[in-house]
């Protein structure tokens, strides 16, 4: 599909999802002010094989024990002791709260819409409460999208 709202994407960089992590660490590595402005690529192939970018703090293990968190699907307690670690977000790395809402939330909103910009599941959005954002308030989609 292409990307409606504007016809300079065709001009975007194409990477894969490894070769993003890459680059953005490089953009912002120590030494550098951290700040970049307007940057833009375009990951192609979303499937969850190519998309999956592990690191030292997340391996592939750990990095399905918190998607199966967040989403709120169901975890042993071994999976719980295998990963679940402090350095990684601890009580702060919990997003399951409201997890279903807000993805329902974004599915209405590009059935609605489906260009928006505004379809976003907030992780974390506390100052409203992230399960109760609304893709028709511009002020709680604002800054996800621009």
């Amino acid at each position: 599909r292409g990307m409606a709202w504007t016809p300079a994407s065709q001009l975007f960089p194409r990477r894969t999802a490894s070769e993003l992590y890459a680059e953005i660490r490089d953009l912002t590595k120590a030494g550098g002010d951290y700040t970049i402005h307007n940057y833009v690529a375009v990951i192609e192939n979303m499937t969850p094989e190519a998309v999956l970018v592990e690191t030292e703090l997340f391996p592939k293990g750990a990095i399905e024990y918190y998607t199966k968190k967040n989403m709120g699907w169901d975890i042993t307690e071994e999976e719980t002791k295998e990963w679940w670690l402090l350095e990684r977000g601890g009580d702060q790395g919990d997003y399951r709260e409201g997890m279903q809402a807000k993805i329902n939330n974004a599915i209405d909103c590009l059935k609605t819409h489906p260009h928006s910009k505004r379809a976003i599941i907030p992780i974390p959005f506390n100052s409203e409460g992230s399960e109760n954002v609304d893709w028709h308030n511009a002020g709680q989609t604002k800054c996800c999208r621009e």
